[in-house]
């Protein structure tokens, strides 16, 4: 009896194990391993939204499988009008939660043909990659080339093993009737500042960072524009006040720690403009210097009339533009002056006023009576005498000479001096004695 005992209590403890074993058993959630369509391809009107569309994260086996952390989600359409909206027709959430493992999306397109949908998903910490595509019929795209008019089948997804071999295609031996896909190693994040520029002081000139590879949340954008300036955001504008060459830099960081840099020039010239006095139709602007110049911003005022030019208002080098008095919104009128100013209000020229007739005729007299002046003045001095001689005495033994340097007065032209000499000879003076003698003998 004692050992039936001692049985039953073995017994107990073994089903007690087992209780406290299932009821403390977590099961180990399996990894992500691709990514899918579970919602089948979708037709639908130009203009229209789809119907909802499922992408599903799921193990190597086609199980679902939930994601382990949150993921940045990338939608991407083969058409240029395509566009991912939520059930509101609002731009779609680009991100995916963790332990969560559907993303609900739906789809809209102005243009009739078949796009390719690519949706990826990036985990945030471990930068893994997937991605899944299927197409989507919008409007009657009718059958293919060489179809009969059946279901349009949705073009398989090759994959490519990590040895490079074909991991799936048309034909595939998986359990999982989900289409094969394949983790894509992340691009290293890069950033762009953009193309080199040609502006002119006082004018904006707008910058925007461009991006591409890996997706990294909350970038900031850090610009430094080589005078000085600086600016922090995707796109910034700034203007410079001083012609020359700047280099600008673009640092991008990321939440995370990423980093990238770009870097571009900046050419800005001191524009050199003219404004022509206004007309019965017409005010033109006259670009005088050897480089293009963009009127953009740029605007003619006169009083409290003001035209702006549009953007991109274009100049060559050396060439003109000629603005009709109906884009003007005014007549333009010689008082007041008509000022042409740069965006940032300040006044670049003002139009010259035309002169009357009477200032015309008061100029035209003025430069006769200065053309007579001058003819007067040209008549004097061809007529003007040879200076006096310079005398200077020289004592040459034995005789005296007298040398004269006659010096001509230049003429009107300024011709060299020409110099004569002349040589008087003078008698011997008596010598001492012969003096004394004449004395004695008086």
């Amino acid at each position: 009896m004692k050992n039936n005992n001692s049985k039953l209590k073995i017994l107990y403890l073994v089903l007690l194990f087992l209780i406290l074993s299932f009821a403390f058993y977590t099961p180990v959630a399996a990894a992500v391993g691709q990514l899918v369509f579970t919602t089948e391809p979708r037709v639908v009107a130009p203009g229209a939204i789809s119907d909802v569309l499922t992408v599903q994260t799921q193990d190597s086996s086609g199980a679902v499988a939930k994601m382990e952390e949150t993921g940045d989600v990338s939608f991407v359409s083969s058409s240029p009008t395509g566009e991912f909206v939520n059930v509101s027709g609002e731009p779609v959430s680009t991100t995916m939660s963790r332990n969560s493992a559907n993303r609900n999306f739906y789809y809209r397109d102005s243009t009739a043909g078949m796009p390719t949908l690519t949706v990826t998903v990036t985990a945030r910490t471990a930068g893994t990659v997937w991605l899944a595509t299927q197409t989507i019929t919008v409007g009657d795209a009718g059958p293919p080339p060489g179809d009969d008019g059946g279901d349009i089948p949705t073009p398989p997804l090759a994959a490519t093993g990590p040895s490079g071999s074909s991991g799936g295609g048309a034909l595939s031996s998986h359990s999982s009737p989900a289409p094969v896909s394949q983790v894509v190693p992340s691009e290293p994040f890069k950033v762009g500042a953009g193309r080199p520029r040609l502006g002119s002081i006082h004018s904006p000139i707008i910058f925007r960072a461009e991006s591409s590879g890996m997706i990294v949340p909350n970038m900031r954008y850090q610009w430094s524009f080589g005078d000085g300036g600086s600016a922090v955001g995707e796109e910034v504008g700034h203007v410079y006040d001083f012609s020359g060459e700047y280099v600008v830099v673009l640092n991008a960081r990321g939440e995370n720690g990423e980093v990238a840099v770009s870097r571009t020039t900046v050419v800005i010239v001191e524009p050199r403009v003219m404004i022509s006095a206004p007309s019965a139709d017409r005010v033109e602007v006259v670009n005088q210097s050897d480089r293009e110049l963009n009127l953009g911003g740029w605007y003619i005022s006169q009083g409290q009339t003001i035209f702006s030019f549009p953007t991109d208002t274009i100049v060559a080098a050396s060439k003109k533009t000629i603005v009709p008095v109906n884009y003007l919104g005014f007549l333009p009128t010689t008082n007041p002056l008509l000022t042409l100013t740069f965006p940032d209000n300040t006044v670049a020229v003002t139009s010259t006023p035309a002169p009357s007739r009477e200032e015309l005729n008061a100029l035209l007299f003025s430069l006769r009576e200065l053309s007579i002046e001058v003819a007067r003045l040209q008549a004097a001095r061809r007529s003007t005498l040879v200076e006096p001689s310079i005398v200077r005495m020289e004592v040459v033994e034995p005789v005296m000479a007298v040398t004269t340097i006659v010096k001509q007065s230049p003429p009107t032209t300024s011709p060299p001096i020409f110099a004569s000499m002349a040589t008087i000879p003078v008698p011997k003076s008596p010598g001492f004695f012969t003096r004394i003698k004449q004395w004695f003998s008086k």
